[in-house]
């Protein structure tokens, strides 16, 4: 995947999915680890951690969008507004957890639809695809039962996120 973007001389590309794949990779990893200590005190901690990286792999990826093919006005107010949301959203989920968890999720969802209607020119179907499953996944992991079918879904929404940045 990185080599074909080398190829193409895309260095924004390159960061950008770098930094995409390693934030959800680290959620992914962080998710099973909490799940595997789910009757823990370690739990909580790890589950923060995991919340926190799925902030930051959704912000990374749509950086992709904002700045993969070319940098234009609309790109800039899209990271602006990622970047200001995933920090905001990591400051709630670290002080309060899991309080208003759906009213903060239908928010974020909605900030996240605004971004992609601002990037509506640059984004294609495989990274709606991807968004719909993290998105999916994320509503799940606050329940313990299903915390394992997230999982699948955000290894589903990974691989099809790196396939709709091959696609660009």
């Amino acid at each position: 995947m990185l080599h074909h973007l080398a190829q193409n001389g895309h260095p924004a590309l390159i960061t950008a999915d770098s930094l995409a794949f390693s934030f959800g990779l680290g959620a992914l990893l962080l998710q099973i680890i909490a799940t595997s200590l789910l009757n823990t005190k370690a739990y909580r901690v790890l589950h923060i951690l995991t919340l926190d990286f799925y902030y930051l792999f959704w912000s990374s990826f749509l950086f992709v969008f904002s700045f993969g093919i070319k940098f234009f006005a609309r790109g800039w107010v899209a990271f602006g507004i990622l970047c200001a949301l995933s920090v905001a959203m990591i400051i709630h989920t670290s002080i309060w957890y899991l309080k208003a968890w759906y009213l903060k999720q239908v928010f974020y969802t909605l900030v996240i639809g605004a971004v992609c209607c601002l990037l509506l020119s640059t984004i294609n179907l495989l990274a709606l695809i991807a968004l719909t499953l993290a998105l999916v996944s994320f509503f799940l992991i606050k329940k313990r039962s299903t915390a394992f079918f997230s999982c699948l879904l955000f290894v589903a929404s990974l691989i099809s996120s790196e396939c709709a940045i091959f696609y660009l």
